[in-house]
């Protein structure tokens, strides 16, 4: 009975209405009818190559695919994959990875005549995913091939494997994997010795190396075992190979290191310099992935100050990711050193997004000489001044340094030495924010230093940095205003007067303490003040008529009685 029910099922797929082929196979699968009948009937409705009819009778096949009568059905299987449609092809690779070890051998002879892509992914993914030995050899020679990309993904496939390889077939397979690309280096090697290195180097298989090395060093980098850098590393330096096989074992290290660096960064960094653009941007990316150690911020300072503007910017990129002083003085003396804009640009924001930003830039300003640098530095630095007042002895050290460093600057500025008077407009203002107290007692010495030096210029340039500041005292303007008119600017020295008098200073007792001045230059003050009727100017010109009978009390005496106060 039945027998005589799925005899009556399996003759569905034979009929014309493509809804009872799909319903018979659907059926056939659940109830798992495993003869070979209905075997032969489902592989025949797959050649029928109806692409929902096809689908449905690979599902119920996968359902099916045990004992001897279900394998007689591979090669219709095998036949579906290269169908257009992806429901097909999937359908035929379930198909297939459900006969197991049996469907090794006819996929790997059909992988060996393949050529169309679509195809030789399929195949290479039932080997991926059947697993064994067998099936490992069967992707490794499909490796062998002149098209790089389709040794790429080839290698995908081993990468399905190995996911789910356990660690003793890992090993197996690292070691089979490294004994075959030594041997293809070591074959390289000699004929590269006998004068024979061919075109590329690609270890004497003809074009179907290049694909077997490049594949063969995915795979050590999917492997993913520390084992492997020695490898990887031998071959990114064999100047004897192509670029596509050292890149791919380059990029193959990101994987292999797992994000340490050492011997794998000191690799990278001098492929980073000295190889070709493709090799160097390859080494970069890869040493994104690694931990670099401070030492090597030299160098890479070096390569970011170099003549290649991209090799510059991505070794300012590594930069950025070394912790710790080293990482961020390398940047700063990058930002401090290169006339080129976009690396500058490139360094100040990866300087901007450092804890320790404001301390390598600090560092950076007092080891500059370049006056437009330091103005530069001064200006990134300005911002984040506060924090480089807050972090910790050092930066209080530092700020400390850099008031020091500002004052001296501006001590300058009348001498025409120095970083002139832009890099005081600059550091001053930086200065201040760090200490303004500091800052301003620092310039108030160095325009006494000047003045008992007899420093007129100087010691009015530091002067008027004091007294013109947002937070200058009323002494600071009298300061100011003694000088200019010392300096023979009369009107400049009768301006600040005026507003210090309507600030209610007391400018008759500051100009009778004041033994700097002549009695000239204080009639002159005293004169403009009485003939703006100032009480200031009386008290001026009477203090010079008490003078005694010298010439200028003899006009103070004249001026006061000519307006009236006597």
């Amino acid at each position: 009975m039945a027998d005589s029910i799925v005899h009556k099922i399996r003759a569905l797929l034979g009929s014309e209405a493509h809804e009872r082929q799909i319903a018979a196979a659907i059926v056939l699968g659940e109830i798992g009818a495993r003869d070979e009948a209905v075997t032969a009937a489902l592989a025949a409705a797959v050649a029928g190559g109806i692409p929902p009819v096809q689908r449905h009778a690979l599902e119920a096949l996968a359902r099916l695919a045990t004992g001897k009568a279900a394998r007689k059905a591979l090669p219709a299987v095998l036949a579906c994959f290269g169908a257009r449609e992806e429901a097909v092809r999937r359908a035929a690779v379930d198909a297939a990875i459900t006969f197991g070890d049996d469907s090794i051998a006819p996929v790997r002879a059909r992988l060996e005549e393949c050529t169309d892509p679509t195809e030789r992914r399929a195949l290479e993914e039932v080997l991926g995913r059947v697993g064994g030995q067998d099936a490992f050899k069967a992707l490794m020679a499909a490796l062998d091939t002149p098209d790089v990309e389709a040794a790429r993904s080839a290698a995908l496939a081993v990468r399905q494997r190995i996911k789910e390889a356990n660690p003793r077939e890992k090993s197996a397979y690292l070691g089979a994997v490294t004994k075959m690309l030594r041997a293809r280096q070591s074959k390289s090697t000699a004929r590269h010795a006998r004068g024979g290195g061919g075109s590329g180097g690609v270890g004497g298989s003809g074009g179907g190396g290049i694909g077997l090395l490049v594949g063969g060093l995915k795979i050590l980098g999917y492997l993913e075992d520390p084992a492997a850098i020695p490898t990887l590393i031998a071959f990114a330096r064999d100047a004897r190979q192509i670029p596509a096989v050292r890149e791919e074992a380059i990029v193959a290290l990101r994987f292999a290191a797992r994000g340490k660096g050492g011997p794998v960064a000191m690799a990278l960094a001098d492929l980073a310099e000295r190889a070709a653009p493709e090799l160097a941007r390859a080494a970069f990316f890869t040493l994104a992935s690694l931990e670099i150690a401070p030492a090597l911020a030299v160098r890479l300072r070096k390569i970011a100050l170099g003549r290649e503007p991209e090799r510059a910017l991505l070794a300012i990129e590594r930069l950025a990711q070394i912790g710790g002083p080293a990482g961020g003085d390398a940047l700063a003396a990058v930002l401090a050193a290169t006339a080129d804009r976009g690396r500058a640009e490139a360094a100040a924001v990866a300087l901007d997004g450092r804890p320790d930003g404001a301390l390598a830039l600090g560092r950076a300003i007092l080891a500059t000489h370049d006056g437009e640098r330091v103005i530069l530095l001064a200006r990134l630095l300005r911002p984040r001044a506060r924090a480089l007042a807050t972090a910790g002895a050092a930066g209080k050290k530092l700020a400390r340094e850099l008031v020091a460093a500002a004052v001296d600057c501006a001590g300058k500025v009348g001498t025409g030495t120095g970083t002139g008077s832009a890099g005081a407009d600059q550091l001053l203002p930086l200065a201040r924010e760090l200490d303004r107290e500091a800052t301003v007692a620092g310039l108030r010495a160095q325009a006494a230093k000047s003045q008992r030096r007899k420093d007129t210029a100087t010691t009015l340039a530091l002067l008027r940095l004091i007294g013109q500041a947002a937070d200058a005292t009323a002494d600071d303007g009298y300061a100011l205003a003694a000088a200019e008119l010392r300096a023979g600017r009369r009107d400049e020295a009768l301006a600040i007067g005026q507003q210090l008098l309507d600030r209610g200073f007391d400018l008759a007792a500051a100009l009778r303490r004041d033994r700097t001045l002549d009695p000239a230059l204080r009639y002159q003050v005293g004169f403009a003040l009485v003939e703006r009727r100032q009480t200031a100017g009386e008290e001026i010109l009477s203090d010079l008529a008490r003078g005694g009978r010298g010439k200028i009390a003899g006009m103070a005496r004249a001026k006061l009685k000519s307006a009236g106060y006597l």
